[in-house]
């Protein structure tokens, strides 16, 4: 188990890393659409139009804010969101990477 003044200075140094950037979960991203689902019916032209004005927002979004694609991180990896629940059990070598609803990485944590 690493000693405290370790677990600081890891600490800051991945916050210096990646606090105030956002955080995209590119490996759930690249699971979530396949072909087959994009069926050629309403819904799915709907769906087109709603992911094209969502990646036009994250390109701009991207333009000012920096981002940080998840599959970058130190594995294991925990990323919690406001709502999100989460277990009590210790694991120092766990990074934990507190985010807004937005993705903005606002704390990092090894516990």
């Amino acid at each position: 188990m690493p000693t405290e003044e370790e677990q600081k200075a890891r600490v800051a140094e991945w916050e210096a890393k990646l606090v105030g950037k956002r955080l995209e979960d590119d490996v759930t991203d690249k699971q979530q659409d396949t072909p087959a689902q994009a069926a050629s019916s309403d819904d799915a032209a709907e769906k087109k139009d709603d992911t094209e004005d969502s990646n036009k927002e994250k390109q701009q979004e991207s333009s000012v804010v920096e981002v940080v694609k998840l599959s970058g991180l130190p594995q294991p990896v925990r990323v919690i969101k406001p709502g999100s629940r989460v277990t009590r059990d210790l694991r120092p070598n766990r990074m934990n990477v507190v985010c807004d609803e937005n993705g903005l990485i606002l704390k990092i944590g090894f516990y």
